[in-house]
């Protein structure tokens, strides 16, 4: 097994053996974070001047005291080597006032832009903003708590843990929000953990998540306050209406799946739609069927007629060149919901899980369920079932024994 390598060497005072004439110092040293090579460094100048050997030992011993404890809080001797990068943290605003060049000797910061960088190429524009946006508010809150100079490799456990407690104390985030946080804090150190020379091992290993459980999740929409919504979108919002029966018949996700759908994924003769890769949630490619009525909605719209290159839902309630804005068509349905009066729990993804339930009702099996929404697993859509529609069986709900005996 190789011998790991040592980050500092605590300081010691060299006093000569004690002769005045020749120059005392303190010495310490510590591993390069650049070139991986351990550097030695001498303090002797807090002797000049002092002749009394009594005076000499007491400030050697206040510095080694200074030196050991900065040393052993994550502070680094190479501070003063500055490093100008590409700030992928910065806000925009920041970005446009001062330029995106930005002179720092933050080694946490540092790291986290070069890790940003790494994952840019292989993750979706959303989630590289999650990342982003997670791994700056964890460099604020260490520059809150004047560590965010201190060298990469010192940063333990207990203080990650801190800063998830802080963001379910301070911010009030629930534990959906902090497992995110986690996920993406054991990802970044993890990436600096294989790189041998930054971490020995990762400190978000086998933390436990603070915080609230809060479910986010949609509910599925009521039949009868569906048949409402459903007259009203499609009198003011037909494209909206197409919108809400792809989810409903063929599962697919409003996000991308929905919003970057092509014509020329859409298989009129089959009744099938193609799900891309590029746009789907677990990054593979699916064929899922096209029921009657979804058909008969797009033929009725005449997707078919349009360029097979163009995006279904494009602007000006067509399809287009361009697609609708990522926020267009939920904005849209939350306002129709509203103006009817109906729970703000209904959100238009609700519509998918609606479709879900319904096909449930209506008998399918658990491998049906999964085909159509696409799970990896049957365990995957058994904790969706069990968690959206419980545990079902038409015994308990129609041939329960009565409490107690009826008069006759």
């Amino acid at each position: 097994m190789a011998r790991k390598k040592a980050i500092i060497i605590l300081p010691r005072l060299n006093d000569r053996g004690g002769k005045m004439e020749q120059v005392w110092y303190v010495e310490y040293s510590a591993r390069d974070p650049k070139s991986g090579e351990m550097r030695r460094f001498r303090r002797s100048d807090i002797f000049t001047g002092v002749s009394d050997t009594k005076e000499r030992y007491k400030r050697a011993e206040e510095l080694i005291t200074e030196l050991t404890q900065k040393l052993q809080s994550g502070w680094t001797p190479f501070e003063s080597e500055k490093v100008i990068y590409e700030d992928s943290l910065a806000y925009h605003t920041a970005a446009r006032i001062y330029g995106r060049k930005k002179l720092s000797n933050q080694r946490i910061n540092l790291l986290i832009n070069e890790f940003v960088d790494y994952k840019r190429p292989i993750l979706r524009k959303k989630s590289m903003q999650t990342y982003i946006s997670k791994l700056r508010n964890f460099n604020v809150y260490l520059e809150i708590q004047h560590i965010a100079e201190y060298d990469v490799s010192s940063l333990k456990t207990e203080q990650v843990e801190d800063f998830l407690r802080y963001l379910a104390a301070k911010l009030g985030l629930c534990r959906v929000t902090l497992a995110k946080y986690r996920q993406i804090l054991y990802s970044f150190f993890e990436y600096l953990r294989k790189k041998k020379y930054y971490l020995d091992s990762n400190p978000v290993v086998n933390i436990v998540l603070p915080g609230k459980i809060e479910d986010h999740s949609p509910y599925s929409i009521p039949k009868q306050e569906r048949t409402i919504l459903a007259k009203e979108i499609q009198e003011k919002d037909r494209q909206l209406w197409l919108a809400c029966c792809i989810q409903y018949y063929s599962a697919l996700r409003p996000g991308q799946e929905v919003r970057l759908l092509r014509i020329r994924d859409i298989n009129f003769q089959m009744g099938c739609i193609t799900v891309r890769s590029d746009s789907a949630k677990g990054e593979r490619t699916d064929t899922v069927d096209m029921p009657e009525q979804l058909l008969e909605e797009m033929i009725f719209q005449r997707i078919d007629m349009f360029n097979p290159d163009w995006y279904v839902f494009g602007t000006n309630g067509q399809p287009g060149e361009k697609p609708l804005g990522v926020n267009t068509l939920g904005n849209h349905f939350r306002k129709i919901r509203d103006e009817l009066g109906l729970s703000k729990r209904y959100t238009y993804y609700s519509w998918k899980h609606s479709g879900a339930e319904e096909l449930a009702d209506a008998g399918a099996s658990p491998w049906e369920i999964q085909a159509h929404l696409r799970h990896r697993s049957i365990e995957t859509t058994e904790r969706y079932t069990r968690k959206r529609f419980g545990q079902r069986n038409e015994r308990f709900k129609n041939n329960f024994p009565d409490i107690a005996k009826k008069d006759v």
